[in-house]
Protein backbone atom coordinates (compact mmCIF):
# COMPACT_ATOMS: atom_id res chain seq x y z
CA UNK A 1 0.00 0.00 0.00
CA UNK A 2 3.10 2.37 0.97
CA UNK A 3 4.21 1.77 -2.42
CA UNK A 4 1.43 2.57 -4.31
CA UNK A 5 0.87 5.78 -2.32
CA UNK A 6 4.62 7.12 -3.01
CA UNK A 7 4.46 6.48 -6.86
CA UNK A 8 1.84 9.44 -7.61
CA UNK A 9 3.66 11.43 -5.61
CA UNK A 10 7.12 11.12 -7.23
CA UNK A 11 5.64 10.96 -10.47
CA UNK A 12 3.83 14.31 -9.49
CA UNK A 13 7.17 15.69 -7.73
CA UNK A 14 8.90 14.43 -11.03
CA UNK A 15 6.75 16.52 -13.71
CA UNK A 16 6.64 19.47 -11.47
CA UNK A 17 10.47 19.31 -11.76
CA UNK A 18 10.83 18.76 -15.34
CA UNK A 19 7.93 21.42 -15.88
CA UNK A 20 9.75 24.49 -14.04
CA UNK A 21 12.95 23.72 -15.64
CA UNK A 22 11.58 24.03 -19.16
CA UNK A 23 9.63 27.30 -17.72
CA UNK A 24 12.86 28.60 -15.94
CA UNK A 25 14.77 27.92 -19.69
CA UNK A 26 11.93 29.61 -21.41
CA UNK A 27 11.95 32.96 -19.03
CA UNK A 28 15.98 32.86 -20.14
CA UNK A 29 15.34 32.09 -23.54
CA UNK A 30 13.45 35.66 -23.53
CA UNK A 31 15.64 37.60 -21.70
CA UNK A 32 18.83 37.12 -23.91
CA UNK A 33 16.24 37.82 -26.84
CA UNK A 34 15.02 41.21 -25.17
CA UNK A 35 18.42 41.53 -24.71
CA UNK A 36 20.39 41.03 -27.96
CA UNK A 37 17.70 42.98 -29.70
CA UNK A 38 17.78 45.48 -27.09
CA UNK A 39 21.47 46.22 -28.03
CA UNK A 40 20.74 46.13 -31.73
CA UNK A 41 17.96 48.68 -31.21
CA UNK A 42 20.57 51.27 -29.48
CA UNK A 43 23.24 50.81 -31.90
CA UNK A 44 20.68 51.35 -34.79
CA UNK A 45 19.01 54.61 -33.06
CA UNK A 46 23.03 55.34 -32.83
CA UNK A 47 23.02 55.52 -36.48
CA UNK A 48 19.91 57.42 -36.75
CA UNK A 49 18.26 54.25 -38.39
CA UNK A 50 14.74 55.45 -36.09
CA UNK A 51 12.34 53.14 -37.79
CA UNK A 52 14.97 49.62 -37.35
CA UNK A 53 15.58 50.38 -33.80
CA UNK A 54 11.93 51.28 -32.65
CA UNK A 55 11.21 47.92 -34.45
CA UNK A 56 13.49 46.30 -32.07
CA UNK A 57 12.61 47.58 -29.33
CA UNK A 58 8.97 46.86 -29.66
CA UNK A 59 9.90 43.18 -30.09
CA UNK A 60 12.35 43.03 -26.92
CA UNK A 61 8.84 44.57 -25.16
CA UNK A 62 7.30 41.49 -26.10
CA UNK A 63 10.09 38.90 -25.00
CA UNK A 64 10.80 41.10 -21.25
CA UNK A 65 9.39 44.23 -20.22
CA UNK A 66 11.80 46.45 -18.93
CA UNK A 67 11.58 50.17 -18.04
CA UNK A 68 14.35 51.18 -20.23
CA UNK A 69 12.74 49.72 -23.07
CA UNK A 70 9.83 51.38 -22.45
CA UNK A 71 11.24 54.92 -22.38
CA UNK A 72 13.15 53.90 -25.24
CA UNK A 73 9.24 52.95 -26.95
CA UNK A 74 7.76 55.88 -26.03
CA UNK A 75 10.75 58.13 -27.52
CA UNK A 76 10.00 56.53 -30.84
CA UNK A 77 6.67 57.07 -30.71
CA UNK A 78 7.03 60.88 -29.72
CA UNK A 79 9.10 60.74 -32.64
CA UNK A 80 6.44 59.78 -34.68
CA UNK A 81 4.19 62.44 -33.83
CA UNK A 82 2.10 59.84 -31.67
CA UNK A 83 2.49 62.05 -28.47
CA UNK A 84 -0.45 60.24 -26.59
CA UNK A 85 1.21 57.20 -27.42
CA UNK A 86 4.53 58.47 -25.87
CA UNK A 87 2.76 60.11 -23.16
CA UNK A 88 1.18 56.66 -21.87
CA UNK A 89 4.52 54.95 -22.66
CA UNK A 90 6.19 57.02 -20.10
CA UNK A 91 4.18 56.86 -17.39
CA UNK A 92 4.16 52.65 -18.17
CA UNK A 93 7.44 53.32 -17.89
CA UNK A 94 7.43 54.56 -14.56
CA UNK A 95 5.20 52.27 -12.99
CA UNK A 96 7.35 49.35 -14.60
CA UNK A 97 10.45 50.99 -12.80
CA UNK A 98 8.93 50.39 -9.35
CA UNK A 99 7.87 47.01 -9.91
CA UNK A 100 10.90 45.43 -11.56
CA UNK A 101 13.70 47.25 -11.54
CA UNK A 102 16.61 46.01 -9.62
CA UNK A 103 18.96 48.68 -7.40
CA UNK A 104 17.83 51.75 -5.73
CA UNK A 105 20.14 54.24 -7.57
CA UNK A 106 19.48 52.75 -10.77
CA UNK A 107 15.52 53.02 -10.24
CA UNK A 108 15.81 56.39 -8.72
CA UNK A 109 17.64 57.43 -11.84
CA UNK A 110 15.18 56.09 -14.43
CA UNK A 111 11.79 57.70 -12.34
CA UNK A 112 13.88 61.15 -12.03
CA UNK A 113 14.46 60.52 -16.22
CA UNK A 114 10.68 59.05 -17.03
CA UNK A 115 9.06 61.83 -14.89
CA UNK A 116 11.32 64.69 -16.84
CA UNK A 117 9.94 63.44 -20.51
CA UNK A 118 6.73 62.88 -19.12
CA UNK A 119 6.64 66.80 -17.97
CA UNK A 120 8.51 67.89 -21.17
CA UNK A 121 5.99 65.63 -23.36
CA UNK A 122 2.47 66.92 -21.61
CA UNK A 123 2.18 70.77 -22.86
CA UNK A 124 2.36 69.16 -26.43
CA UNK A 125 0.12 66.62 -26.36
CA UNK A 126 -2.84 67.41 -28.26
CA UNK A 127 -6.45 67.35 -26.32
CA UNK A 128 -9.81 67.15 -27.82
CA UNK A 129 -12.97 68.04 -26.03
CA UNK A 130 -16.25 66.90 -27.82
CA UNK A 131 -19.86 68.01 -26.80
CA UNK A 132 -23.21 66.45 -27.25
CA UNK A 133 -26.56 68.93 -27.42
CA UNK A 134 -29.46 66.95 -25.89
CA UNK A 135 -27.66 63.22 -26.69
CA UNK A 136 -30.10 60.64 -27.25
CA UNK A 137 -30.40 56.97 -25.09
CA UNK A 138 -28.31 55.31 -27.93
CA UNK A 139 -25.93 57.80 -28.71
CA UNK A 140 -22.66 56.50 -29.54
CA UNK A 141 -19.53 58.92 -30.37
CA UNK A 142 -16.19 57.13 -31.74
CA UNK A 143 -12.45 58.90 -32.64
CA UNK A 144 -10.50 57.19 -35.15
CA UNK A 145 -12.88 53.94 -34.87
CA UNK A 146 -12.69 53.80 -31.31
CA UNK A 147 -15.80 54.21 -29.21
CA UNK A 148 -15.66 56.90 -26.48
CA UNK A 149 -16.44 56.05 -22.52
CA UNK A 150 -17.41 59.97 -21.76
CA UNK A 151 -18.66 62.51 -23.73
CA UNK A 152 -17.21 66.04 -22.22
CA UNK A 153 -14.10 65.09 -21.00
CA UNK A 154 -10.41 65.77 -22.52
CA UNK A 155 -9.16 63.51 -25.01
CA UNK A 156 -5.16 63.12 -25.70
CA UNK A 157 -4.83 62.32 -28.88
CA UNK A 158 -1.98 61.85 -31.74
CA UNK A 159 -0.63 64.09 -34.09
CA UNK A 160 -2.71 64.17 -37.32
CA UNK A 161 -5.70 63.87 -38.78
CA UNK A 162 -8.75 62.01 -36.66
CA UNK A 163 -11.95 61.41 -37.72
CA UNK A 164 -15.01 62.01 -35.35
CA UNK A 165 -18.42 59.98 -35.88
CA UNK A 166 -21.69 59.83 -34.20
CA UNK A 167 -24.97 58.43 -34.39
CA UNK A 168 -27.97 56.82 -32.45
CA UNK A 169 -31.26 54.83 -33.55
CA UNK A 170 -33.90 57.36 -35.58
CA UNK A 171 -31.00 60.09 -36.41
CA UNK A 172 -29.00 61.17 -38.85
CA UNK A 173 -25.31 59.90 -38.74
CA UNK A 174 -22.62 62.70 -38.07
CA UNK A 175 -18.78 63.03 -38.99
CA UNK A 176 -15.99 65.73 -39.10
CA UNK A 177 -12.82 65.71 -39.05
CA UNK A 178 -10.24 67.09 -37.01
CA UNK A 179 -6.47 67.88 -37.76
CA UNK A 180 -4.46 68.46 -34.83
CA UNK A 181 -1.42 69.86 -34.01
CA UNK A 182 0.96 69.42 -31.03
CA UNK A 183 -0.10 71.51 -28.30
CA UNK A 184 -3.00 72.43 -29.61
CA UNK A 185 -6.97 71.86 -28.14
CA UNK A 186 -9.97 71.17 -30.44
CA UNK A 187 -13.38 71.11 -29.45
CA UNK A 188 -16.57 69.65 -31.18
CA UNK A 189 -20.37 70.60 -30.46
CA UNK A 190 -22.61 67.70 -32.00
CA UNK A 191 -26.07 68.19 -32.74
CA UNK A 192 -27.82 65.40 -33.97
CA UNK A 193 -31.22 65.59 -35.75
CA UNK A 194 -33.83 63.26 -36.85
CA UNK A 195 -33.82 61.21 -39.69
CA UNK A 196 -35.93 61.72 -42.20
CA UNK A 197 -37.93 58.82 -43.65
CA UNK A 198 -38.69 57.88 -47.19
CA UNK A 199 -42.42 58.64 -48.83
CA UNK A 200 -45.27 55.63 -48.03
CA UNK A 201 -45.25 53.12 -50.62
CA UNK A 202 -48.85 52.80 -52.09
CA UNK A 203 -50.05 49.19 -53.88
CA UNK A 204 -50.88 49.91 -57.24
CA UNK A 205 -54.06 51.81 -57.61
CA UNK A 206 -54.64 52.62 -53.85
CA UNK A 207 -53.53 56.20 -53.00
CA UNK A 208 -54.01 58.10 -50.36
CA UNK A 209 -57.45 59.44 -51.80
CA UNK A 210 -59.06 55.88 -52.27
CA UNK A 211 -57.75 55.15 -48.59
CA UNK A 212 -59.48 57.69 -47.57
CA UNK A 213 -58.73 60.66 -48.46
CA UNK A 214 -56.47 63.24 -47.19
CA UNK A 215 -57.93 62.46 -43.18
CA UNK A 216 -55.77 59.12 -44.09
CA UNK A 217 -52.91 60.41 -46.33
CA UNK A 218 -52.09 63.31 -43.07
CA UNK A 219 -52.18 59.89 -40.80
CA UNK A 220 -49.78 58.15 -42.67
CA UNK A 221 -47.70 61.25 -42.46
CA UNK A 222 -48.30 61.76 -39.17
CA UNK A 223 -47.42 57.58 -38.40
CA UNK A 224 -43.93 58.20 -40.21
CA UNK A 225 -43.35 61.21 -37.84
CA UNK A 226 -41.40 64.63 -39.72
CA UNK A 227 -38.48 65.69 -37.94
CA UNK A 228 -39.23 67.74 -35.31
CA UNK A 229 -38.76 71.78 -35.16
CA UNK A 230 -38.16 71.68 -31.88
CA UNK A 231 -34.96 70.18 -31.43
CA UNK A 232 -33.52 72.46 -33.86
CA UNK A 233 -34.87 75.52 -32.03
CA UNK A 234 -33.54 73.87 -28.36
CA UNK A 235 -30.00 73.86 -30.46
CA UNK A 236 -29.99 76.80 -31.89
CA UNK A 237 -30.84 78.57 -28.57
CA UNK A 238 -28.81 76.52 -26.34
CA UNK A 239 -25.55 77.33 -28.70
CA UNK A 240 -27.02 81.31 -28.78
CA UNK A 241 -27.02 81.18 -24.84
CA UNK A 242 -23.57 79.48 -25.19
CA UNK A 243 -22.32 82.59 -27.36
CA UNK A 244 -23.77 85.33 -24.96
CA UNK A 245 -22.16 83.28 -22.14
CA UNK A 246 -18.66 83.33 -23.68
CA UNK A 247 -19.27 86.82 -24.83
CA UNK A 248 -19.84 88.42 -21.17
CA UNK A 249 -16.67 86.23 -19.95
CA UNK A 250 -14.19 87.76 -22.63
CA UNK A 251 -15.91 91.42 -21.82
CA UNK A 252 -15.30 90.61 -17.84
CA UNK A 253 -11.71 89.24 -18.89
CA UNK A 254 -11.22 92.11 -21.25
CA UNK A 255 -11.63 94.80 -18.04
CA UNK A 256 -9.10 92.62 -16.04
CA UNK A 257 -6.76 92.73 -18.66
CA UNK A 258 -6.97 96.64 -18.97
CA UNK A 259 -7.29 96.51 -15.11
CA UNK A 260 -3.55 94.32 -14.86
CA UNK A 261 -2.15 96.97 -17.51
CA UNK A 262 -3.02 100.00 -15.77
CA UNK A 263 -1.41 98.34 -12.35
CA UNK A 264 2.01 97.38 -14.55
CA UNK A 265 1.95 100.98 -15.57
CA UNK A 266 1.55 102.06 -12.27
CA UNK A 267 4.37 99.71 -11.20
CA UNK A 268 6.67 100.60 -13.66
CA UNK A 269 7.03 104.23 -12.65
CA UNK A 270 7.59 103.01 -9.18
CA UNK A 271 11.07 102.87 -8.12
CA UNK A 272 10.05 100.89 -5.34
CA UNK A 273 7.89 98.08 -7.62
CA UNK A 274 10.58 95.67 -7.92
CA UNK A 275 11.41 93.50 -11.28
CA UNK A 276 9.61 90.60 -10.01
CA UNK A 277 6.67 92.23 -9.30
CA UNK A 278 6.27 93.86 -12.89
CA UNK A 279 6.67 90.32 -14.34
CA UNK A 280 4.22 89.04 -12.39
CA UNK A 281 2.00 91.85 -13.50
CA UNK A 282 2.77 91.19 -17.15
CA UNK A 283 2.09 87.83 -16.95
CA UNK A 284 -1.55 88.41 -15.55
CA UNK A 285 -2.10 90.72 -17.88
CA UNK A 286 -1.11 88.29 -21.07
CA UNK A 287 -2.94 85.17 -19.46
CA UNK A 288 -6.36 87.24 -18.98
CA UNK A 289 -5.94 88.30 -22.39
CA UNK A 290 -5.56 85.23 -23.76
CA UNK A 291 -8.53 83.77 -21.63
CA UNK A 292 -10.40 87.06 -23.16
CA UNK A 293 -9.61 85.70 -26.62
CA UNK A 294 -10.03 82.30 -26.49
CA UNK A 295 -14.04 83.36 -24.63
CA UNK A 296 -14.36 85.49 -27.20
CA UNK A 297 -13.93 83.17 -29.84
CA UNK A 298 -16.13 80.44 -28.75
CA UNK A 299 -19.26 83.17 -27.45
CA UNK A 300 -19.03 84.37 -31.69
CA UNK A 301 -18.24 80.92 -33.11
CA UNK A 302 -21.30 79.50 -30.57
CA UNK A 303 -23.56 82.37 -31.66
CA UNK A 304 -23.11 81.91 -35.40
CA UNK A 305 -23.86 78.45 -34.81
CA UNK A 306 -27.25 79.08 -33.14
CA UNK A 307 -28.30 81.78 -35.17
CA UNK A 308 -27.86 79.13 -38.07
CA UNK A 309 -29.66 76.71 -36.52
CA UNK A 310 -32.72 79.05 -35.80
CA UNK A 311 -32.58 80.62 -39.26
CA UNK A 312 -31.44 78.78 -42.38
CA UNK A 313 -33.89 76.00 -43.66
CA UNK A 314 -33.61 73.30 -44.20
CA UNK A 315 -32.08 72.54 -41.39
CA UNK A 316 -28.72 70.88 -41.59
CA UNK A 317 -28.47 67.29 -40.53
CA UNK A 318 -25.52 68.00 -38.26
CA UNK A 319 -23.01 70.77 -36.52
CA UNK A 320 -19.47 70.98 -35.49
CA UNK A 321 -17.63 73.60 -34.12
CA UNK A 322 -14.24 73.46 -34.25
CA UNK A 323 -12.17 75.50 -32.14
CA UNK A 324 -8.25 75.85 -31.68
CA UNK A 325 -6.62 77.89 -28.85
CA UNK A 326 -6.49 81.13 -30.49
CA UNK A 327 -9.22 81.09 -33.26
CA UNK A 328 -12.72 79.04 -33.86
CA UNK A 329 -14.67 77.86 -36.79
CA UNK A 330 -17.88 75.65 -37.43
CA UNK A 331 -19.13 73.40 -40.06
CA UNK A 332 -22.59 72.55 -41.47
CA UNK A 333 -23.69 69.49 -42.79
CA UNK A 334 -27.02 69.79 -44.98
Amino acid sequence: MRTRQRLPAAFVLLCSTVLGGVALAQDEYDRVQAEALYARGVELSDSNDWPAACERFDASMKFDPAATTQIRVASCRERDGKLAQAWFGYKQAITLNREITVGERRRTLLDEFAKKKLAELEPRVPRLWIYAVDPPATFVVKVGGRAVALVGEPLLIDVGEHEISAEADGFEPFLATVTAQAGESYAVAIVLTPAVHPEVAHPAGLGPASLGGPHVAGLALAELGEPAPSLQLRAGLGLAIVGGAGLLVAAGLGIGTLAKGGELVSCTDDPACSGAEQRDLLASASLLQTGAFMALGVGLASAGVGASLLVIEPRPSSTALLLGPMSASFRLRF
